[in-house]
């Protein structure tokens, strides 16, 4: 049988996907990636479009594990253009998913915490309920994935950010130049160092039988708006630049969009991997 060492990482050109990436790179792993450029220069590339015919692709049969990082990841693209979200991140997806699983390639899918509605804290076998569209696709996407043959893992995430993370960038630039931001008193999110998914997933993938599903998580929820104010005191501005507002005049049904902190006693248990501090992870996004 072929001895098989590579690792694929779908959706190489995602903030994700290069995390992953840059992982596997510095722990001298031999990984390759697939990108929606037709014209790249690099020989570990491969072409993979989602919103193209999953037919015309074929997957190498040489991999062990493909990280499965490709999506449409704006809630409200989802909500507004369902059935070409849903073509993309699930029916193509899975499509795809069964193309490298024939391989004898095992899956390892990042899914969201917003698999789940309201339960706050759930376990990773506590049953989901998604309240909004993207929710709703990416658990349908783990459903199907269940019933492929061979052991795929299924890895749930809060909000991952790095020092690139848009939102940060545009609020400090702003208040640097001393003017007003709005943050969101009343919308909540568990943010998680890249660095800290990206290790943590090729953990998994080299312990491959290590199949189902994990949980990623910050250690507790925060605000936006109290992130805002920590930003704010950590470059030396004037807190009061930092507005507080509702996410209703703003978000489409925002309650539906909350996503709850995870409960991650498997990651614990099995490599020692405990929640980070949330405050350490925004701390450690300013630049």
């Amino acid at each position: 049988m072929l001895n098989k060492k590579k690792y694929l990482v779908i959706g190489g050109d995602s903030k994700v996907g290069i995390g992953i990436l840059t992982r596997c790179r510095k722990e001298r792993k031999k990984v390759m990636y697939t990108t929606r450029r037709r014209l790249h220069p690099d020989k570990d590339a491969l072409y993979l479009d989602l919103s193209d015919d999953p037919e015309i692709w074929t997957c190498p049969d040489i991999f062990k594990i493909a990280f499965f990082c490709a999506a449409i990841t704006s809630m409200e693209y989802c909500r507004r253009y369902v059935k070409k979200s849903r073509d993309i991140n699930v029916g193509n997806s899975l499509d795809i998913m069964k193309k490298v699983a024939a391989t004898g390639t095992s899956v390892l899918y990042l899914s969201s915490n917003q698999v789940f509605g309201e339960c706050n804290y759930p376990t990773e076998n506590d049953l989901i309920s998604p309240l909004n569209e993207y929710g709703w696709q990416k658990s349908k996407v783990e459903k199907n994935l269940g019933l492929l043959a061979g052991g795929h893992a299924i890895v749930r995430a809060t909000k991952i950010i790095d020092k690139n993370f848009n939102l940060f960038v545009t609020w400090i630039k702003s208040l640097k130049l001393g003017r007003c931001i709005n943050a969101f008193t009343d919308y909540y999110f568990s943010p998680v160092p890249m660095d800290y998914v990206a290790r943590l997933l090729v953990k998994i993938a080299d312990h491959h039988h290590k199949s189902g599903i994990w949980h990623v998580s910050g250690d507790r929820q925060i605000s936006y708006y109290e992130a805002a104010l920590l930003i704010a005191r950590k470059i030396n501005v004037d807190t009061d630049l930092v507005k507080g507002v509702s996410a209703g005049r703003f978000i489409v049904d925002y309650s539906n969009n909350q996503a709850p902190v995870l409960q991650c006693k498997r990651i614990k248990a099995e490599f020692g991997f405990k929640p980070p501090d949330v405050i350490e992870t925004i701390e450690g996004a300013i630049v």
